[in-house]
């Protein structure tokens, strides 16, 4: 997704628990589009509490 020109990464997984690992697409992208100005990535997904997953990367719960 973009606004003002910025990317918005966001991916959705269904899975309860997360890891760094789950962001290796997220990383992906901020590397194929290293030129672009790109927000701080955001996984929606199963598990019940948000947390930072990495620098750019912060996971929430899809039922707040």
């Amino acid at each position: 997704m973009a606004l003002d020109g910025c990317l918005f990464p966001l991916a959705i997984k269904c899975k309860t628990s997360l890891t760094g690992h789950d962001t290796r697409g997220l990383r992906a992208f901020r590397e194929t589009y290293a030129k672009e100005k790109i927000a701080p990535a955001l996984i929606i997904y199963a598990g019940r509490e948000s947390q930072p997953l990495d620098q750019n990367t912060t996971a929430i719960p899809w039922n707040i």
